[in-house]
């Protein structure tokens, strides 16, 4: 019950950062498109920490989601199987290691 509350919560703290993201390069963009000034958007692309801050964000709550929900996987599969250590151990060190790839590839910022 924890692991779905705290997936839902999650899941709107990003749906907020992630509008607030689109949303304030959007009006980057706007002001560009109207002005004819392209520093508001040079400025949001480059020197601004706004776009940093935001892709950081993302990356760090969806991989912490992943995270949970490979917990509640593995918890589940643990369960089913009359709580074998034979299955949770594997489980266990391939979703810490999936998600530590997921966190990796996340910092890269591609």
């Amino acid at each position: 019950m924890g692991g779905t509350i705290s997936l839902f919560t999650f899941t709107t703290v990003l749906v907020v950062i992630e509008a607030w993201g689109l949303s304030s390069r959007t009006i980057a963009e706007f002001k560009s498109a109207t002005t004819t000034d392209h520093s508001p958007v040079i400025d949001y692309l480059v020197a601004d920490s706004k776009s940093g801050s935001w892709n950081s964000a993302t990356a760090f709550f969806t991989t912490f989601m992943n995270a949970i929900a490979d917990s509640m996987l593995v918890h589940r599969c643990y369960s089913v199987w009359n709580s074998n250590k034979y299955v949770l151990y594997p489980l266990a060190f391939i979703a810490f290691i999936l998600n530590g790839l997921l966190c990796f590839i996340g910092s890269l910022n591609l």
